[in-house]
């Protein structure tokens, strides 16, 4: 019996790691996209009770974008190329987590060369 109170005793001192998470719902890593480029995230953390500051993100190493609070929503016009993109939230106890979004950005006209070849009017049918 001492013996399960020790263990009962070590287990339930243990902790769960606490976390903190962010969450890129478009654009999808990997993904071929567009410019402007749509970015939704959202931010939760359980590592500091004061809750997430503020969110932002990263292309190519450079801030370019900066929201207050948990959630961001916004376009921004990339390079055509790789791009490597980080989101990124800042919590109000001075910690901060992240998710990295590589893309590959095409000019509109590329992504629409499908759809224009399957059109009536396209010379080449």
């Amino acid at each position: 019996m001492k013996y399960f109170r020790l263990v009962s005793s070590v287990l339930l001192g243990l902790t769960v790691p606490a976390f903190a998470t962010v969450t890129v719902t478009v654009p999808k890593a990997g993904s071929t996209v567009t410019s402007p480029v749509q970015y939704v995230a959202t931010s939760t953390t359980s590592t500091c009770a004061k809750g997430v500051a503020s969110m932002g993100i990263y292309v190519n190493n450079k801030l370019t974008y900066v929201v207050n609070g948990n959630k961001l929503n916004t376009s921004m016009k990339l390079n055509t190329g790789a791009e490597h993109t980080v989101v990124e939230e800042w919590d109000k106890c001075g910690k901060a987590t992240y998710s990295t979004i590589n893309l590959t950005v095409t000019r509109s006209e590329e992504r629409r060369v499908g759809k224009e070849c399957r059109s009536r009017w396209s010379p080449y049918h």
